[in-house]
């Protein structure tokens, strides 16, 4: 968010060197030729002179915006710092035309740049910043009305106007600041949940996740075998790149089965099926998405035939049954997860893949609901009945052909 408001302020202080720009061409062009521009017969230099001094000012705020310069003083100084600017052209240039029957037309211009500047308020993503130059843009104008003698009601009237531009500027800034709250927690969501969930209300969907939810889902737990030989002549940049494109397509593969990447885990992966919002065929996505794993890791290993690398191999663990779905820890620390058995016997599996060289071990509960979802079911062999570590209970498991 304070980002953002900075980068308004930047665009903000280059559309105020162009005006600026604009008005120093214009106080020379009165200066050099006054009767031509304005019908008097002489302007004094001092209008060139502070044009071009706030010019200077406005070009020294771009450039430390531009490096990164800002903060709440940034912001209070620069809403208070247009008004001056706008305050002082006009009392120059007013004098020079006192006496002409173009007296009014500084006027005009001045109450035009601070309706303007009212609503520029908003640029900061704060509503007090907003209001802060609502007012000053109202305090501005009535000290330009009392200079040209408006009486109370014609004051009253600009003044109003004006205002209602701060409050129009109040309302925008309001709901800026919403919408990229909501966009930034839509991309937080991004990170884990499918695109289905995470499009939708940022607040619902957080709510939701946010409560936890007992449910009947599936577990799948991959790691990349080979990896660490894969990588071990690469600079870390060009490692973590690497991993990042490897995990990025698996977690692709597990999306579009409507699953969840609930965390990586270096070059290991947890994704669950069927939370945080139910699927009727958890178990046939988790098997699809598996399979679909395995042949990204085949088109991956293509590509880098003549690397000379080793080949990478995938390790997936898949067991269906009850989980807990929920949020863990607060603020921007907020992450969903699952937890419960189910998630320790896929993570095991996972372990076992290695132990007995296959890439994709699922538990009997797992297989009775996956082929029936499955549109050309894989050959599955049994495995029998096995005792995973840390387990006193046996299981049964099927390696997919």
């Amino acid at each position: 968010m304070r980002d953002q408001a900075r980068r308004n302020a930047l665009r903000l202080a280059y559309v105020r060197v162009v005006a600026l720009c604009v008005a120093v061409a214009l106080d020379a062009a009165f200066y050099f030729f006054p009767r031509q521009t304005i019908g008097v017969e002489y302007v004094s230099p001092a209008n060139v002179g502070l044009a071009a001094f706030w010019l200077a000012v406005a070009l020294g705020i771009a450039v430390a915006l531009r490096s990164g310069s800002y903060s709440r003083r940034w912001r209070i100084s620069l809403a208070l710092l247009d008004p001056v600017i706008v305050l002082t052209l006009f009392a120059l240039i007013f004098e020079s035309l006192r006496g002409t029957p173009k007296i009014m037309h500084p006027v005009v211009v001045t109450g035009a740049a601070f309706t303007l500047l009212a609503v520029t308020g908003a640029l900061a993503h704060s509503k007090p910043a907003a209001a802060l130059s609502g007012l000053l843009s109202v305090l501005g104008f009535g000290v330009v009305a009392a200079v040209v003698g408006y009486s109370l009601a014609e004051a009253l009237f600009v003044c109003g106007i004006v205002g209602c531009a701060g409050l129009l500027g109040m309302r925008l800034a309001e709901n800026t600041r919403r919408a990229v709250s909501a966009e930034a927690s839509r991309v937080i969501l991004r990170r884990f949940l499918p695109p289905h969930l995470a499009e939708g209300d940022p607040a619902a969907v957080l709510s939701a996740v946010s409560r936890p939810r007992h449910l009947e889902a599936t577990v799948l737990v991959s790691d990349l075998r080979g990896f660490t030989a894969s990588v071990e002549k690469l600079d870390p940049q060009a490692a973590l790149d690497f991993l990042n494109d490897v995990q990025g397509a698996l977690a692709a593969c597990v999306q579009a089965d409507g699953g969840t990447v609930d965390k990586f885990m270096g070059d290991g992966m947890l994704a669950v099926f069927g939370a945080p919002e139910p699927l009727a065929d958890h178990a046939a996505a988790s098997l699809r998405a598996a399979l679909a794993m395995r042949r990204e890791i085949a088109r991956l290993n293509a590509t880098r035939v003549d690397s000379g690398r080793p080949p990478l191999r995938i390790g997936i663990g898949i067991h269906s049954g009850p989980v807990v779905a929920g949020c863990v820890g607060s603020g921007e620390r907020l992450e969903f997860t699952v937890i419960g058995d189910t998630v320790n016997t896929a993570s095991r599996l996972e372990a076992e893949t290695k132990e007995r060289d296959v890439d994709i071990l699922l538990s009997d509960a797992t297989r009775v609901m996956a082929l029936p979802g499955v549109r050309e079911p894989p050959s599955l062999i049994a495995m029998g009945e096995i005792v995973l570590r840390g387990k006193e209970r046996r299981i049964r498991a099927f390696r997919v052909a």
